[in-house]
């Protein structure tokens, strides 16, 4: 119905030269069409547009590549002496927040990362809350989770390098500051 959000699903004659060798979780309707629900959710405005929301899943693309935040959430809790953990994707990195059973440096974590997750998935920042923010039913409130602190971007160069990138990127694309 229009305004009221729920998955938003693929269907068409063209549907299965894409899908067929995916494992893919079609459904059959009750009029014999096959569906393929994508995990996106959205709506439709009365103008007919449909309007993206987000995902069922929380998956997100970072750096072209798909993510699942809580597979970076898993090797968290994985690492001994870490109560909580909550990772959420701003921009185009990760950060977590991390309730600590006992203390942990930032080096012990990232060193247990290093071990269990590929490079595009470690967390830029780790962020260390004495609790995770809970909904009303007690689940993460991934809305609460802000920044502490934003990353500090590079303007000047540090080496005859980067010296020569800027200069050569910044006559490219015509702009006098850009981050490094």
């Amino acid at each position: 119905p229009i305004g009221q959000e729920g998955e938003i699903c693929v269907a068409g004659a063209g549907l299965f030269l894409g899908y067929d060798d995916r494992n893919a979780p079609l459904i059959c309707t009750s009029f014999g069409e096959m569906v393929y629900p994508t995990g996106d959710m959205g709506f439709y405005q009365p103008d007919g547009m449909l309007y993206f929301t987000g995902r069922r899943d929380r998956q997100i693309k970072l750096g072209g590549l798909r993510v699942q935040p809580e597979r970076v959430e898993h090797a968290l809790l994985a690492c001994p002496g870490i109560r909580e953990a909550a990772v959420k994707a701003y921009g185009n990195r990760l950060d977590a927040y991390l309730s600590l059973q006992e203390p942990l440096t930032e080096e012990q974590i990232r060193l247990h990362l290093r071990q269990k997750l590929p490079p595009y998935l470690l967390p830029a920042s780790l962020f260390f809350v004495p609790a995770l923010p809970r909904t009303g039913n007690a689940k993460v409130d991934y809305a609460a989770l802000i920044p502490v602190s934003q990353p500090q971007i590079q303007t000047q160069p540090t080496t005859q390098t980067q010296a020569l990138l800027l200069r050569l990127w910044t006559e490219e694309i015509g702009k006098e500051t850009i981050g490094l």
